[in-house]
């Protein structure tokens, strides 16, 4: 099976005297539910219709087959296909579910939200314990996202790898139980290098350690505190990475820790951003400026200096502290 991503199409190649014995167009796809806009903000409401354009490409059995629809210059479907290679057909597309895991587990680059999002790159099959499984790399997400493909129709999520800047390759050596993927992003500056990842197995990892329900976007958590009287509840905020600033709540009772619920922080009735280091809970009284919504709790937020009313959406007044 040959990918020709620049020209979006697929041939069936016959090995024993190189014939090309099918060839068909890769087509375009649908998608919805997909961040568009690189505006430092997770939004999930856009829409896009591209050319698959595969590149890594993979045999699942006899007829099927898997592609990463990385794209090109035109396209980019930000996910992976299944076609049979019989038709020609498309027999299951992933759609958005690629782009929703990378904002479940904290790694959707939002500066690839304007061009091919996670950027699907890499396929790969291996059997392990019996069952076969589908490796697909996410180039620009940073991770490798596992398949389980017993009904190869019907690929069933099973984990998310971390990995290194830009994962590229990816090949499964089942006899020894290992997946190996090598990333290519090459930034000394930033102590980042080229590397080899080795997964094993069976081998029990630590990773994730928190998630995101609801498709709240998150990624740089920076300032973390205890709700008092609320024991397996944190409140964390976004720093500049993302815009506008929100506050997060986290339940810590579940494994992983997940991210709850989600609050804007507001100046004047409008969204707005700071570069948010620190989070503590304070006195009411304590208020200088405030975010405030009836009724009033017990206990504010103070947010990189600001005091923010939790956990409903509030709007921005003056007040003077109180002594």
């Amino acid at each position: 099976m040959v990918s020709l991503q620049e020209n979006n199409h697929l041939a069936v190649v016959r090995l024993r005297d190189g014939k090309v014995v099918n060839h068909f167009s890769a087509g375009a796809v649908t998608v919805s539910g997909v961040d568009t806009e690189d505006d430092g903000a997770i939004t999930l409401d856009g829409t896009i219709t591209a050319k698959r354009e595969p590149d890594g490409v993979v045999w699942l059995d006899d007829n099927l087959f898997a592609t990463a629809n990385e794209g090109d210059y035109e396209g980019g479907s930000r996910g992976f296909s299944v076609f049979d290679k019989r038709t020609g057909r498309p027999v299951f597309d992933s759609g958005n579910a690629l782009e929703h895991l990378a904002v479940k587990y904290g790694l959707y680059p939002d500066s690839r939200s304007d061009a091919k999002g996670t950027e699907p790159e890499g396929v790969a099959v291996g059997t392990f314990g019996g069952t076969p499984y589908l490796f697909v790399n996410a180039e620009r997400g940073n991770f490798v996202a596992v398949y389980d493909v017993r009904r190869p129709k019907e690929p069933r999520f099973v984990q998310l790898l971390p990995t290194t800047n830009g994962p590229e390759g990816v090949v499964t050596a089942p006899s020894r139980g290992l997946v190996v993927v090598a990333s290519e992003e090459e930034l000394p500056g930033d102590g980042i290098r080229a590397s080899v990842q080795i997964y094993r197995f069976g081998a029990r990892g630590d990773f994730p350690s928190i998630v995101s329900t609801k498709d709240i976007g998150w990624g740089a958590l920076s300032g973390l505190s205890a709700v008092p009287g609320q024991r397996h509840r944190l409140v964390s905020v976004t720093d500049s990475v993302y815009t506008p600033t929100r506050l997060l709540t986290v339940d810590t009772a579940a494994t992983p820790a997940r991210i709850v619920g989600e609050l804007t922080v507001t100046k004047d009735g409008a969204p707005v951003g700071y570069d948010a280091e620190g989070i503590a809970p304070v006195p009411v009284a304590a208020i200088g400026w405030a975010w405030r919504a009836p009724p009033a709790p017990p206990t504010s937020w103070c947010a990189s200096g600001r005091t923010v009313r939790w956990p409903r959406r509030c709007r921005c007044r003056t007040a003077s502290p109180r002594r």
